[in-house]
This record gives structure tokens, sequence and C-alpha cells, in this order.
């Protein structure tokens, strides 16, 4: 009998023992297909899909941007982080920094006033700027060698068409017309502050125009013109001021001419 109680204990001892309730408990997150797209939470752990740690990895879960790194580690060409910058290639600026990251060759930024590529064009909203290198280069020349100094009451007598008179400049900034016939130059000095007229005679059908040009250091330039006149010009001449007189042809004219000075204390 005791034989037989001995053999019973041992037969029990060898019997597997199951541990209470683990045969309910369900398997973990993404132990099988669809458990990590089907908007549950399986393993009832509290994480839905590929927020559980039993789906990192799944093929379900590839393609977002679902960690906190900051940086974009899918490939749908777009930035889902928040990082300021622009991860992917798509060829535009998805951030919001300000500047132009991209390389399509624009400013697509919102920041006026800057221009941040380089396409050699100025594509901001600044009005009145103009931050490339395509503007036109401001009239240039210096004027042919002085003829004579001007002086209050001075009458002068010339002639463009002779021999050894060129054409040097033939733009002004001071006007628009065309000035391509050539051109004598004479300085103006008033020691005193004086209201001064020039006034031009052409002897002839040509068109000759005046040219008042102010010394700024540099001599005779046309980028230092005041004032344009087709026969006269007044304007107030200031104490010791040097300005300059330049007779031009309009359009290429060259002729003969009579030019005279006269002067009213201020």
């Amino acid at each position: 009998m005791r034989l037989l109680l001995l053999l019973l204990a041992l037969l029990l001892c060898a019997c597997p023992v199951r541990r209470s309730g683990n045969n309910d408990d369900p398997p973990d997150e993404g132990t099988r297909a669809g458990d990590c797209a089907d908007g549950a939470d399986n393993d009832g752990d509290g994480f839905f899909d590929c927020d559980d740690q039993g789906c990192w990895g799944s093929p379900d879960c590839a393609g977002d941007d679902d960690d906190s790194t900051g940086d974009d580690d899918d490939a749908t060409g777009d930035d889902d982080d928040a990082t300021g910058d622009d991860d992917d290639a798509t060829g535009d600026d998805d951030d919001a920094t300000g500047d132009d990251d991209d390389a399509t060759g624009d400013d697509d930024d919102s920041t006026a006033g800057d221009d941040d590529d380089a396409t050699g064009d100025d594509d901001d909203s600044t009005v009145g700027d103009d931050d490339d290198s395509t503007e036109p280069p401001l009239p240039a020349g210096t004027c042919q060698p002085v003829t004579g100094v001007l002086t209050c009451g001075s009458t002068v007598q010339g002639d463009t068409s002779l021999a050894g008179v060129d054409d040097v400049i033939d733009l002004y900034p001071c006007s628009t017309n065309n000035e391509q016939g050539p051109e004598i130059a004479y300085e103006l000095l008033t020691p005193n502050e004086e209201d001064v007229t020039l006034y031009l005679t052409a002897f002839g059908v040509w068109e000759l125009d005046l040219f008042l040009l102010e010394e700024t250091g540099g001599g005779c330039q046309a980028s230092d013109c005041l004032q344009y006149g087709n026969y006269y010009i007044d304007f107030t001449a200031l104490a010791g001021q040097t300005y300059y007189v330049v007779v031009d042809g309009f359009s290429g004219w060259a002729g003969a001419y009579e030019l005279e000075v006269t002067c009213a204390a201020r």
C-alpha cells in the first residue's frame, strides 16, 4: 500500500503545472498578420498598432515619422517633423524658417527684402531696390578738354562741327535725349552766389542742347549733370562752386553757336 501511494505521488510531481490565467492572456501585438494596422490594442497593454513595441519594425509601420528624433525617416516626399529644415527631395521649401533651402533657383520664402538665390534677378517684394546686377550703368564719360572759362557777362562763339571736336558723351542722367553729336565744354565759376541764365543760339538748322554739370571732384563728368535745356538754363550758382557748361548735338547734329551768360546777385 505504501508503495502504491509513493508511485502515485511521483506521477503527480511529473505532470506540468499551469499558471493561473496564462491560457486566457492574448498574444503580443504584432505576432499575427494585421495586428499592427487594425486600430486595436490586441494585447491590452494600452498601446495601439505602431505605438506598441511589438510592432516596431513591422512593414505596416514603415513610411511614417513616428519618433521624436527631429528627422524625416520616410519616403513620402514631405517634411513631417518640426526641425525647421527641408529634408526631403521635392525641390521646395516646406518649412517656416524664412530662408530658401532648396535648389530651385527662386526665392520662395516670406522674408521680404532679400534675394537668396543665384538667378541674377530681383525676386523679392521690396519696392524701389534692385539687388542684382541687371541694372544698366549710369551714363559715363569725361568731357572734352575744357575750351575756356565762362564768367558772368560772358558771350562766346563756337562750332561743334570743326575738326578736333569729338563725340565723347552720348547720354546724360538729367536727360533722355540721344546726344550723339560732338560736344564742347566750358568751365563756369562764380565767386558769389548768383542767379545765372545760360542762353544758346544755334546759327543754322541743327539742334544743339545745353547741359549744366557740377564739379564733384572728378572733373567734367556726364554723371554729374544737374540740368538740361534746349536753348537756355536758369539756375542759382553757389559761391565758389565750379560748374561745367556743355554744348552737345542732339541725334548727331553739329554746327556753329553763340553762348551767353548773364547773372543777377542774390
